[in-house]
């Protein structure tokens, strides 16, 4: 892999976190906001709220490394087609 690519793959590596982190924030309020209203309850909130926090970042980070991985590999794909 050379520089260029390191660079790119890194980039996009923090990019995907960084995506994933500020919306887990967004949407972690909007739980914690939701559950409240359903329990009345602070700390069932706080724990539900936290546990599907944990989780979905997990599998939103994953899952954006997925989309990414697929533009890769069909730019690779088309870059060898147009030789």
């Amino acid at each position: 892999m050379n520089k260029s690519s390191e660079l790119i793959n890194n980039s996009t590596k923090l990019h995907s976190l960084a995506k994933t982190v500020s919306w887990r924030i967004i949407a972690t309020m909007i739980t914690w906001a939701v559950v409240f209203l359903f329990t009345g309850e602070v700390q069932e909130s706080t724990i539900i709220t936290l546990s599907s926090a944990t989780i979905l970042m997990v599998v939103y980070y994953f899952h954006e490394r997925f989309w990414n991985w697929i533009r890769i590999k069909k730019s690779i794909k088309d870059t060898s087609s147009a030789q």
